[in-house]
């Protein structure tokens, strides 16, 4: 991992200064296709595919965060459960299981609450729940957490 220490941080954008001069014809033409794709797909295939979506969200969480290294193989690897999933999982480390699956909780929470199928109550509940039978923050592993590897940034915090 690369040293941060001298890393000045730069806030995103204000999202009126983002905006400014964005041309959405690919997004829209994106999510044109999504949508074509969404009124053909069965529910199956569009859980399937959240899931798959999920999965690699928290793969890459975890790699932005700096509590681990991946590359595109090892993150599809785990997202799309390929037949070696397990062993590359098990090759990163218990720490890196740990923060993958505090993601996906986290990540788990915020659709429940998105789409309705669990009350902001309860959600606060089974994440606060989650969290202590883990010993784990919710979306990120650190600091001093059983998700966070012993050299990681966030042991030092």
């Amino acid at each position: 991992m690369r040293d941060r220490s001298s890393v000045v941080y730069e806030p995103f954008p204000g999202f009126v200064g983002w905006a400014d001069g964005f041309d959405s014809t690919t997004v829209d033409a994106y999510a044109n296709r999504l949508d074509e794709a969404r009124a053909v797909a069965t529910p199956e295939a569009m859980a399937a595919a959240v899931q798959v979506a999920t999965r690699y969200a928290a793969v890459d969480t975890g790699a932005i965060e700096g509590l681990y290294s991946t590359n595109r193989g090892f993150t599809r690897t785990i997202a799309e459960q390929t037949p070696t999933w397990q062993e590359a999982l098990r090759q990163h480390g218990p720490h890196v299981e740990r923060s993958i699956n505090v993601a996906l909780n986290g990540y788990e929470m915020v659709l429940d609450l998105a789409t309705g199928r669990r009350s902001p109550s309860a959600a606060v509940w089974a994440m606060s729940r989650s969290a202590w039978k883990s010993g784990s923050p919710i979306l990120v592993g650190c600091p001093d957490s059983p998700a966070s590897p012993p050299s990681s940034r966030c042991s030092s915090a």
